[in-house]
């Protein structure tokens, strides 16, 4: 709170220039902040493949030059999945994410397979800060289907991803944090429920 000019701590200018805080924590890697105004400060809630030992999970950032409602709106809109990624199938393995292109397609993210399984008796629920779409006949490992989309005020969008080898789907949580009109700061979450198998490997 010294200004220079004035040399004493005192001073005029220094008792009425401050910056502001915000209440931090540290979870799962990351400086979190609340950035509101009231004197409650809500409690910071963490999906469980964030933290929770059970899950295997990774973590990475990427710099997207699109606009983060466009992102947003990607991330979750299902239907694009079995357009753009029905040939490739991402992983969680011993050295991180692995994305693997399958020469006969994933053949659960097939359009004809996918059309069917998003469009049976979605459900929709909200909440003040969420929004929830849900395929009403999901399973309850999430293992055959892209089934559910939520997006969490005010910028997180959590999807989960069908992969081919019975297994659990992978769940992704991806925040998209805008830099500027054009220009978006993506952090995104991926991780499943621990198989056996990869506990051997890893």
């Amino acid at each position: 709170r010294l200004v220079p000019i004035e040399q004493r701590y005192d001073g005029r200018h220094a008792q009425r220039l401050c910056s502001t805080a915000y209440p931090t924590e540290e979870r799962a890697g990351f400086v979190w902040a609340y950035l509101g105004t009231g004197a409650n400060v809500p409690p910071l809630e963490m999906q469980p493949e964030m933290t929770d030992p059970r899950y295997d999970s990774v973590v990475w950032e990427t710099t997207w030059n699109a606009n983060w409602l466009l992102i947003h709106d990607n991330t979750c809109d299902p239907y694009h999945v079995p357009f753009l990624h029905g040939h490739f199938v991402t992983r969680v393995g011993p050295n991180g994410l692995e994305v693997e292109k399958l020469p006969d397609g994933n053949p659960i993210v097939t359009p004809e397979a996918f059309g069917v399984l998003i469009t049976a008796e979605l459900v929709a629920t909200s909440t003040d800060t969420t929004v929830l779409v849900r395929r009403k006949a999901a399973t309850e490992d999430h293992s055959d289907s892209f089934d559910e989309v939520q997006f969490t005020l005010p910028c997180l969008a959590s999807v989960w991803v069908p992969v081919p080898d019975g297994g659990s789907a992978v769940r992704l949580h991806q925040f998209e944090l805008p830099i500027d009109e054009d220009r978006t700061v993506v952090y995104s979450w991926a991780g499943r429920v621990a198989q056996q198998a990869d506990r051997e490997v890893m």
